[in-house]
């Protein structure tokens, strides 16, 4: 959940449910286990040397790209490739007011000095 800052990870944070019973069905009532979500706060990355959960800070590399690194061992986190896409892609319409021709973005309509005489 974006809005709360919260995930979910497979098989930890695990809370009961209750099912209700259906006598029409022929269902029985039970109790189900799912996973229950949590603050990202609570939740580290793994070191990809060591394999167990570490803190991590930022790094600037020598080409200028901002990278993770793990605080234990100084190994770089990669970024899980899905966050590379867009959820929602922009759209790219050409509308009216879209300029078609290169000459005539470059031509000068506004005249400070004649603007000035006006007023």
């Amino acid at each position: 959940d974006r809005q709360r800052d919260r995930v979910i990870v497979e098989n930890v944070n695990m809370g009961r449910k209750n099912v209700k019973a259906n006598p029409d069905a022929g269902l029985p009532g039970k109790t189900i286990y799912r996973e229950r979500s949590m603050h990202y706060s609570n939740v580290n990355l793994v070191d990809p040397v060591t394999g167990f959960p570490t803190r991590v800070y930022r790094k600037y590399l020598d080409d200028g790209t901002k990278v993770r690194v793990a605080k234990k061992s100084g190994a770089i986190i990669p970024r899980p490739e899905i966050l590379t896409q867009r959820r929602n892609p922009k759209p790219v319409n050409v509308t009216e007011s879209d300029t078609d021709n290169d000459d005539d973005v470059w031509e000068v309509t506004f005249n400070p000095e004649e603007y000035m005489k006006q007023n």
